[in-house]
């Protein structure tokens, strides 16, 4: 078992001094050489941190080592059992701290080997042996990466521009390439503890968007909030006369290639006319953009009676007054955002008027919906790749329109703001990872529940296929009732092979009743399934897809693709 770097060495002192004395070794600014009449404490007192210095194991009793320093000298140390050590291993210490009555050390390797390829690699760049820089190397040869001078000097630099970072995650975000900026550095750190799900991030920025409007009204009065509020509906929804298609108007799988209607075709005018059937579904023709293109499928957006009850509809109408008219909650959530863009627009609306419907639950909810319709997955939208880049290019688009909205209103600091900068960057991370990786997150609505999902494809981009036609990928759900579910896949030829990893028998029954559905669906599809359904041997601890990333793709150097470009092929 491997030493972990957290764990400390407390050191007790022993006059007991030894005749088969030995060569101690230190590094750093303390001299190695010493007498055998000199004590341990001689040796350890005047040592800073971040210094080293080796020494052998010459016996162990339980929690308590005793370590041959050299020139005879001895020490003592506790540590912890699960450690794995035994008599004779040479190690290699950093001193962690240096006090009166207390020295600190912390391994840096089990391999005094490799602690001296490691120290031999330094002096070749001209570099210290700290403990710091040995930790570096050490991290280093972990990840499969050169030590070579030049590399060794670039990662020092780094360290050097980001010294508060842990060392690691340098080193490993170099060795896939990513750019290393404060940025993502923290988006890093945020994937590896689990704290990068976008659900999470959009769920947040959404609570805070209606408490924001409240201490906008009450600080700065209701026209000021009430221009928040508009500049949040310019965000959100479709410019005047770019509606575009409704994505409920068009059956996905009657799309071609290109992603436009069978039977599509262009006058000589430039006008774009789709089939009678998507005109006559969204009582209307497409919209053509100024450039004779079409305009891409708009997320099909909720009725009024799948997001408010009948109580809150009749509070709308009441609000609204006339302008609204009778409706039967057949009413779009962003039709009826339009209209109320449109009333504030043209003044139809009083300052007062407008407040009142802010204010009330029932508008937040309307929001909410709309953002959630632009921001969200349906689990049928996957199946189209369009659909999923499209997704991330609104929500680039949507957070910079709403960081940029926030700006007037907000201070840079506040929770809000910090909240959608966050998403932003969660956001260009992820593009930026997809680069070199087949890696997205999938946010997820699934009945009335979000969920997050992982999709990564166990390969490099540059060889989407192993040479035997094989593709294997990751599945990582998080579910509201579900749990946390991972589907390993691989797919050879039409044959497909997934085990589902469970956190329990209820659920390995509950999918063991309807896995003959996702059978049957696939084999109209030309597949063979297999699947194995397995619960998992730790089901309290959730999968860090990043961690997988990290593992596959160790000494696989990437290289650049063009921005933005959510490649979802795979």
């Amino acid at each position: 078992m491997a030493i972990s770097l957290e764990s400390l060495f407390n050191l007790r002192t022993t006059t007991r001094v030894t005749e088969d004395a030995g060569a101690s070794q230190t590094s750093g600014n303390q001299s190695a050489a010493g007498t055998a009449g000199r004590t341990n404490t001689a040796i350890l007192e005047g040592m800073a941190p971040g210094q080293t210095v080796q020494g052998t194991i010459v016996s162990l009793d339980g929690e308590e080592i005793q370590l041959l320093l050299g020139e005879g000298q001895t020490i003592r140390a506790q540590v912890d059992e699960s450690m794995n050590l035994q008599v004779g291993q040479k190690l290699l210490f950093t001193v962690m701290g240096n006090s009166s009555s207390q020295v600190r050390l912390s391994p840096l390797f089990f391999n005094m080997e490799q602690g001296l390829n490691a120290q031999k690699a330094l002096d070749d760049a001209g570099l210290p042996g700290t403990g710091e820089n040995l930790t570096m190397v050490n991290a280093m040869m972990k990840e499969g990466m050169p030590i070579d001078k030049e590399s060794l000097l670039h990662m020092s630099r780094t360290m050097t521009a980001y010294p508060e970072e842990p060392v690691m995650n340098l080193v490993q975000m170099t060795r896939i390439g990513m750019p290393i900026t404060t940025e993502n550095l923290e988006q890093f750190a945020q994937y590896k503890n689990l704290e990068h799900k976008l659900v999470e991030g959009m769920e947040t920025v959404l609570n805070e968007l209606s408490a924001t409007y409240t201490e906008i009204a009450d600080c700065f009065g209701a026209d000021r909030a009430g221009a928040f509020y508009q500049a949040l509906l310019d965000t959100f929804l479709p410019e005047a006369g770019a509606e575009g298609i409704p994505e409920e108007a068009i059956p996905q799988e009657g799309l071609a290639e290109n992603g436009e209607l069978p039977g599509t075709r262009v006058t000589e005018d430039g006008a774009i006319i789709q089939p009678e059937t998507a005109g006559r579904e969204s009582g209307g023709t497409a919209a053509v953009s100024d450039d004779g293109e079409s305009k891409k499928l708009q997320p099909r957006s909720p009725q009024l009676q799948e997001v408010l009850s009948k109580e809150e509809q009749n509070q709308l109408n009441r609000l609204l007054g006339k302008e609204m008219g009778e409706t039967d909650g057949t009413a779009t959530v962003q039709d009826t955002l339009q209209l109320i863009r449109q009333l504030a627009q043209k003044g139809s609306l009083s300052t007062r008027q407008l407040h009142e419907f802010y204010i009330n639950p029932a508008f937040s909810k309307l929001l909410n919906a709309q953002i959630d319709s632009q921001w969200l997955l349906k689990p049928q939208d996957t199946e189209n790749g369009k659909n999923v880049i499209q997704l991330y290019e609104r929500l680039r688009s949507q957070t910079q329109k709403l960081e940029d909205a926030l700006t007037p209103f907000v201070k840079e600091d506040s929770a809000v703001m910090k909240s959608v900068t966050n998403l932003k960057e969660n956001v260009e991370f992820m593009n930026q990872l997809n680069q070199m990786f087949t890696y997205v997150q999938l946010p997820l609505k699934m009945g009335k529940f979000n969920a997050h999902g992982d999709l990564y494809v166990y390969t490099n981009k540059r060889n989407l296929a192993k040479k035997d036609g094989q593709v294997s990928a990751l599945l990582h759900l998080d579910m509201e009732h579900l749990g946390q579910m991972d589907v390993y896949v691989a797919m050879a030829n039409q044959k497909v092979s997934t085990k589902f990893y469970l956190q329990d028998e209820e659920t390995i029954d509950f999918l063991a009743a309807h896995i003959d559905k996702l059978d049957a669906s696939l084999a109209k599809r030309g597949y063979q399934m297999h699947s194995e359904l397995i619960q998992k041997e730790h089901p309290e601890k959730e999968t860090a897809v990043i961690e997988e990333i990290l593992k596959e793709n160790r000494n696989v150097m990437s290289t650049g693709v063009a921005a933005y470009s959510f490649d979802m092929k795979a």
